[in-house]
């Protein structure tokens, strides 16, 4: 599985960073994953470029 965020600034990332919101995904996701994930799981930061389809 792949998760691919683009955010339009960096003060974006910042106000995502910093969401209550990221705090009660994590908690949710750490759940579901110690119930039926046995694996690793790796981040990985890249720069992409969008191409209008």
């Amino acid at each position: 599985m792949i998760l691919a965020v683009n955010y339009p600034s960096l003060q974006a990332v910042e106000a995502a960073l910093a969401s209550p919101a990221r705090t009660e995904a994590r908690t949710a996701t750490e759940a579901v994953l110690a119930e039926f994930f046995d694996g690793r799981i790796h981040h990985h930061v890249t720069l992409a470029n969008e191409y209008v389809v």
